[in-house]
């Protein structure tokens, strides 16, 4: 019985208070302390939906949703403190919800860290937080998650041996995962570099490269600059062949040129 009307109060007052006839389900929620309804009510005063525009009621709820340990919040408020790079304690505070986050598996907040941990040289407090080894880590929490941009960033990271030991095969699989399983375009367009360079198998495969290449440009969702890599590595590869043409026209004079008719489109 109170509770029912302690629910009528609470939309009584939500009427006069916004003008409104109804009030959103979620704002109750909310003020009954539900984490989700108090980020659903927080982007509510952000957009002013159903509510009155309030960029402090939004800042307020994420907030109320993050310290009751909502992982979706903790990301949100710990990205908008990291936007204060000249306060460290703003940017520790930042760091330190992200964290949260990251623990409770949320994807984007371990990617996040693993940038954060990446920065360096922008002479300010997040200069501090460098530390490769840390980056590499969350990102490849994050990678295992399946996040492209992880998978990318672990894949490059191992190529180079950055924050973490040389491997082409794991570098190799990271590409491939992005690729096979997220239809990523720039993994797919690696997938090509690498087998032309010979890192998946220890050997040049330009046809396998081609076929990788050439996969990235069936994708309408490419844009210009990753059409131009595909087509640049298409190119790289019909050059491949014509130097190894010229090669052996050079050392045998009295071959017909006829013999060779490679083009690889």
């Amino acid at each position: 019985m109170k509770k029912t009307l302690l629910l009528a109060i609470c939309m009584v007052l939500a009427t006069f208070l916004n003008g409104k006839a109804q009030t959103p389900a979620y704002r109750l929620k909310a003020w009954a302390g539900d984490s989700a309804a108090m980020l659903q009510l927080s982007e509510a005063f952000m957009f002013g939906k159903s509510v009155e525009k309030s960029e402090d009621s939004a800042k307020f709820y994420v907030k109320k949703a993050a310290d009751k340990g909502l992982a979706d919040a903790q990301f949100l408020l710990g990205t908008e403190l990291l936007v204060d790079v000249f306060s460290s304690a703003n940017y520790a505070k930042g760091v330190s919800m992200l964290k949260k986050a990251a623990d409770q598996g949320h994807v984007d907040a371990q990617f996040r860290l693993s940038e954060v941990h990446r920065s360096k040289g922008r002479g300010n407090v997040s200069d501090t937080y460098y530390d490769i080894k840390k980056a590499y880590a969350y990102g490849e929490l994050a990678a295992n998650q399946g996040l492209p941009e992880a998978l990318m960033y672990c894949a490059e990271a191992r190529i180079a041996g950055t924050g973490t030991t040389k491997n082409d095969s794991i570098a190799s699989a990271f590409f491939r995962r992005a690729a096979d399983e997220k239809n990523y375009v720039p993994a797919i367009i690696r997938m090509g570099d690498m087998y032309f360079e010979g890192r998946v198998t220890k050997q040049v495969e330009p046809f396998i490269a081609v076929e990788w290449y050439r996969k990235a440009l069936t994708f309408r969702h490419a844009n210009i600059d990753q059409k131009g890599r595909a087509e640049q590595g298409i190119h790289n590869v019909d050059n491949f062949f014509k130097a190894i043409q010229n090669t052996y026209l050079e050392s045998n004079p009295a071959l017909p040129f006829g013999m060779f008719s490679y083009k690889i489109r």
